[in-house]
């Protein structure tokens, strides 16, 4: 599918949702490092565990940091009709002349009665906070730690984010069959960056597209080429990386080290749960890309006796995107004729190539590897023949 970034506005909401709130600041001190990690994991320098008061069960803090509830900043979300606290430190200690955001009447918080709060879940005035939230039993030295960034979470720098400019990577091939696509995709990328700077950037940063190459055939290329992208702490997201598949080695680190990744090429997700909370993909899913894929095509031959061929991979991605297109074109009175599953490793672009071109079909639509589509691209410029080919991001 054809990614249209001159009407970009999803991809300069997906940064407007990222950076909101986000600024450079100077670094954190050791005791907010180490409170920041039991915030974002639920580690500290001894045993942390939390007591669930609706289960009656306790579990090591690791499985229920505070992030998961109160989020990046502490502002808190509505998850399960619970509402999370906005713990940020400006609200804990604002001054509230009757109710708070909680439903509770109570004083301010301080250091102390935060702590309260945390280990035995009461309020500044004795109230029991709600029985959603953990009650933690944790070292005071750890307790320390967790204050301490509590009050400079909303200081924490972002990695890639200066006063000035936000940097966002994307791994490229440097050789392969890929290394083509991949330059042509880093190409329109920093087109519409230089567009969306022209225009004032995004709260007054300019986006800056910093390559990642990796060596294909090198053992562990993309990891290795990543990990070394995501320590130097100068990479904000990455955006349509063009390596790997959804789960692959490259894509987990990432989504471990809780980085965005948006619109990564070549993985769309056959279900919404694919990669997780920290991977944007325009639909939710390839079966949804396709019914898109359809919609746009009965738009496009709208003329009596246009046909489409349906040329997809026999795995559980090929046959969602297929399926997808079958219920569409339902819809629009498209015929999809002829269909032509292949097994990935085994496809042959000129057989597919003459079949398709023998029933004079319009339109290909393609749901496969990008080895398969540059296949069936060179096949059909060798043949000087250039049907309508659509296929996902």
């Amino acid at each position: 599918m054809t990614l249209d970034l001159r009407r970009g506005g999803w991809l300069a909401a997906f940064f407007l949702l990222l950076l909101a709130g986000a600024a450079a600041a100077a670094g954190l001190s050791d005791a907010q490092r180490r409170g920041k990690r039991i915030y974002l994991e639920g580690k500290g320098r001894h045993r942390i565990a939390a007591f669930l008061l609706g289960a009656g069960i306790k579990a090591p803090g690791s499985g229920f940091p505070c992030i998961n509830c109160h989020l990046a900043g502490g502002t808190g979300q509505i998850e399960g009709g619970v509402q999370s606290a906005d713990i940020s430190w400006f609200t804990l200690t604002k001054e509230f002349s009757g109710k708070r955001p909680s439903g509770r009447t109570h004083p301010p918080y301080d250091d102390k009665s935060v702590m309260t709060a945390i280990t035995s879940g009461l309020d500044p005035a004795g109230n029991e906070l709600g029985p959603a939230h953990p009650r933690y039993e944790m070292e005071r030295d750890d307790l320390d730690d967790l204050v301490a960034y509590l009050k400079a979470m909303d200081r924490d720098p972002v990695p890639g984010v200066t006063d000035n400019e936000v940097r966002v990577g994307i791994l490229l091939p440097e050789k392969g069959p890929l290394a083509e696509a991949g330059e042509e995709v880093r190409s329109l990328l920093t087109g519409y960056f230089a567009e969306v700077n022209a225009r004032g950037g995004l709260y007054g940063r300019s986006l800056v597209l910093a390559s990642v190459p990796y060596d294909p055939p090198r053992e562990n290329g993309a990891l290795l080429a990543a990990q070394a992208a995501v320590e130097s702490e100068n990479i904000f997201c990455f955006l349509a990386n063009v390596a790997g598949q959804a789960g692959d080695d490259p894509a987990m680190y990432l989504t471990k080290r809780k980085v965005p990744v948006l619109v990564p090429l070549l993985s769309a997700p056959e279900s919404g749960y694919a990669m997780g909370r920290y991977t944007f993909h325009i639909f939710a899913s390839i079966r949804d890309q396709a019914r898109v894929m359809t919609d746009f095509l009965a738009e496009r031959l709208k003329a009596p006796g246009n046909r489409v061929g349906l040329l997809y991979a026999s795995d559980s991605s090929g046959e969602g995107g297929a399926a997808g297109a079958r219920e569409q074109a339902k819809k629009h009175d498209l015929v999809l004729a002829p269909e032509i599953p292949f097994s990935p490793g085994t496809f042959s672009a000129a057989l597919a190539m003459k079949r398709l071109k023998g029933e004079d079909v319009s339109a290909v639509l393609f749901f496969g590897g990008p080895r398969e589509a540059l296949a069936f691209a060179r096949e059909a410029e060798r043949l000087s023949w250039r049907p309508l080919f659509v296929a996902p991001a």
